[in-house]
């Protein structure tokens, strides 16, 4: 029996962002060392990470709503996706004000994710839209000591009939 749709999902945007390949800015800024799926995100996922830039996946919520009497449905599954690169310059301490260094990282981190995601915005006809129902969201108030990251948070809406996985 195939995998479910969201499974299927989460494979295809896990490809993606490992797709990624920087190029001073062209298309891509940052290529990742690591892009894996997580059940949530810890502490120990940046702490024990190789390379010096890690994208982590993890899978939210999903809703499934009727939208036709023939058996079809929609869904809809909710993504989280932490973008970090390594980040430490040699005046750094946890108190300091950051300038602009870091923040320009994320908004390059950020463009990445947002562009890899919208290269294809069917997934190979799996989905209607990446980012569907409510916009994109991203968190760039997160602090961890050593990297620059920003989480990503998005809504994929997918239709399907009833008897499909």
């Amino acid at each position: 029996m195939a995998e479910s749709i969201h499974e299927q999902i989460a494979v295809a945007l896990k490809t993606g962002f490992a797709a990624i390949v920087g190029d001073q800015g062209a298309t891509y800024w940052h290529t990742p060392n690591l892009v894996a799926r997580v059940h949530h995100f810890e502490d120990a996922h940046l702490e024990k990470a190789r390379g010096d830039v890690v994208y982590l996946l993890q899978a939210g919520d999903e809703t499934h709503e009727e939208i036709t009497t023939n058996e079809r449905l929609m869904g809809r599954a909710e993504f989280f996706l932490l973008v970090a690169k390594r980040y430490a310059p040699a005046n750094e301490n946890a108190g300091s004000l950051d300038g602009e260094g870091r923040q320009t990282i994320v908004n390059q981190l950020v463009r990445d994710a947002i562009r890899a995601l919208t290269r294809d915005v069917t997934l190979s006809g799996q989905t209607i839209n990446v980012i569907d129902q409510e916009p994109l969201s991203v968190d760039r108030s997160m602090v961890f000591t050593g990297w620059a990251l920003a989480q990503l948070h998005f809504l994929v809406g997918y239709p399907y009939h009833s008897v499909a996985p």
